[in-house]
Parts: C-alpha cells; structure tokens; sequence
C-alpha cells in the first residue's frame, strides 16, 4: 500500500513547523524542527489510524497529490515529446529513419 502524503511548512504564528496529511482529516502536528514536525505526525497517523479501525471507521485510502506533482509530470511530458519528436525530426532531414 502507498502511503499518505505529508505536507511539512514553517508557521510564524506558531513559531515552528507544522505537519499534516490531507488524506486523514485533522491529522497535524506540531515541531520546533522539520525533523520533530515529521516525528510526531507520524505518531499522531499511527493513532489516527488505530483509531479509526478500533471504531470501525472508514480509513481513507491515499489519494492526495499535490498540485506540484501534476505539472512537474506535464512538464517531464512536453519536453520527453519536444526531444524526441526534434530528434526524430532531424533524423528525417538527413535521410535516416531512426
């Protein structure tokens, strides 16, 4: 099974790191590093987690991909594409077919 996306960010209001998984609503923790942000939410899935299957709740299966992943993807696409099809092309030009 692939696991849940965590999102890690620096809050000024609470003067340190802040870490959540979309994927489980109000799963956040709090960390004076990155590092601690990490640790505790991991804690706090594994809680979440027993929880929800000790009271015979629906746990979510991993579904969120940040908006990042999805234009880094498109992007990978459209320049694989452009090399490829310009290779190709140049190729033709001078009467290979490679």
């Amino acid at each position: 099974m692939k696991d849940y996306h965590i999102n890690i960010f620096y809050s000024n209001e609470d003067d340190g790191y802040i870490a959540d998984i979309p994927d489980l609503r109000h799963c956040s923790a709090f960390g004076v590093t990155p590092v601690e942000a990490l640790s505790e939410v991991l804690k706090a899935k594994d809680a979440w987690l027993k929880t929800a299957k000790k009271n015979r709740k629906t746990v979510p299966i991993p579904s969120y991909h940040p908006l990042i992943y999805k234009v880094a993807w498109k992007l990978f696409v459209a320049y694989f594409c452009m090399v490829y099809f310009s290779t190709r092309t140049f190729f033709v030009i001078f009467g290979h077919n490679g």
